[in-house]
């Protein structure tokens, strides 16, 4: 599990180079629901996309740098807003911080 703030630093490189601006909150959300993935992947994912993604204006979505970055939908975190189970994926293990960002945003 990579350091949340190698993870951000990759979130910001992606948005960057998209030309996407991230309201702190939304980096928040980003960085832990990709916290999980090995920080080598997440570069390769994140370098992929930046190299292949053929529409630009929007920021790929998390579960789309996951697949990027050799993810699969058994270790994507999806949660709902009360962090319960969704499509028999359990919660993120912070599932109550990502809550409570998303209430604030």
């Amino acid at each position: 599990m990579a350091e949340l703030s190698q993870v951000l630093s990759q979130v910001l490189v992606l948005a960057e180079g998209f030309g996407i601006a991230m309201p702190p909150a939304r980096q928040t959300i980003y960085a832990e629901c990709l916290a999980d993935l090995p920080l080598e992947r997440l570069r390769q994912g994140v370098v992929h996309l930046l190299k292949s993604r053929t529409f630009a204006g929007n920021l790929p979505s998390i579960a789309e740098i996951r697949e990027a970055a050799g993810g699969n939908v058994n270790d994507r975190n999806i949660v709902s807003r009360d962090g319960s189970r969704i499509m028999g994926v359990s919660p993120h293990p912070r599932a109550e911080i990502l809550v409570q960002v998303a209430a604030e945003t």
